[in-house]
Formats: C-alpha cells, structure tokens, sequence
C-alpha cells in the first residue's frame, strides 16, 4: 500500500494486528512507510470474514443461474483466518454441504501447528509462499458470528 501511496504522492501510514510477526512489519517499513501495531483489532476482521462471505454467495448466484450442479469438495487457502472461516461459514449455514477442504503453505502452517498445540501459536519466519497472505506466522483472533 505505501508502494502506491508513495506513488500518488500520498502520505500512508499502516495499522498491523498487535502481535504481528515482525518480519513482516519489517518488510512492510521497507516500503517507507510506518507501522503501528493497532490493539483492539477484533472488528475489522469480523469485517473482511463478512465481506468474503459475498463471494461464495456469488458463486452460488452463478452456479444457480447456469443450472451447473454445485462439487462436493470446496478448497480454501487457511493463511491468517479470514477466508476459511468465511467458507465454513456460508456453506454450514444452508442445506448444500459440501467437504470443506483447507490449505496452508508446509512452513506457514498457522493452521496446522496451532491445532497441534491447542492455541493460536507462532509459526517462524522464514515463511516462502507467493501467496503473501499465507505468509503470515499467526492466525487472526477467533470471530463471532454477526
């Protein structure tokens, strides 16, 4: 974001979870523009899990008016824990319920490690997918559902 702010001629300044993998804030003050770790930062991902569900309501919409039949399997990337849970959630909330299939990249297990210690646990850097968002080392908060 700073990237593009700086070339709009704009200041920026970016508001991370309290808590995030320094790296990343790291890599992030690389671009020239400060970070502030932002407590209390439980709405705003209840938020995006509220606005990616609007996706697979689209899809449905799509599938629906094209009369294609809907899989049995749907396969979500885990990352911090906003899509997943977004996933989870429209497809357990109707009558269509297919296999819910969640991946991670092998050394950004967030997911994974923290199922195995029983609590949101740290994964260390280095984390090397392409996917940015799945390069995180910690998933978000629990949400409640709106």
């Amino acid at each position: 974001m700073s990237f593009i702010a700086r070339l709009l001629g704009f200041e920026c300044h970016i508001f991370v979870p309290a808590g995030m993998v320094g790296a990343r804030i790291f890599a992030m003050e690389q671009e020239g523009a400060p970070v502030t770790p932002y407590l209390g930062y439980e709405t705003i991902p209840g938020q995006v899990v509220e606005g990616y569900s609007t996706i697979f309501s689209e899809v449905d919409a799509v599938l629906d008016a094209s009369r294609l039949e809907r899989t049995d399997l749907v396969v979500a990337p885990m990352g911090v824990g906003a899509f997943m849970p977004a996933a989870a959630t429209h497809h357990r909330s109707g009558e269509y319920r297919p296999v819910i299939d969640g991946v991670e990249p092998i050394d950004a297990n967030d997911v994974q490690v923290s199922a195995l210690e029983g609590d949101i646990t740290h994964v260390a850097w280095p984390h090397r997918s392409i996917m940015v968002g799945l390069n995180c080392g910690r998933l978000s908060p629990p949400q409640r559902s709106p």
